[in-house]
């Protein structure tokens, strides 16, 4: 299970960014391609089983050019 902050294009409310919680598999991620600027993790790949697909999934909803930090 996959627990997530997104700003996206969620719009604003009185001039602030607003975010939303999203549950979802780290496996497929229920974004679409390129969708974030930058995704930072801590110590989430250490839960999932299946790595390389979880990175895979990462990189897609990653927009070109951009990055990821993870910790642990």
């Amino acid at each position: 299970m996959l627990y997530l902050s997104t700003i996206g294009d969620m719009g604003r409310f009185n001039g602030l960014l607003q975010d939303r919680w999203v549950e979802g598999d780290a496996l497929d991620l229920p974004f679409s391609d390129g969708w974030f600027d930058a995704i930072t993790m801590g110590y989430g790949l250490r839960n999932v089983v299946d790595k390389q697909k979880a990175m895979q999934e990462i990189f897609r909803v990653l927009k070109t050019g951009r990055f990821c930090i993870s910790t642990h």
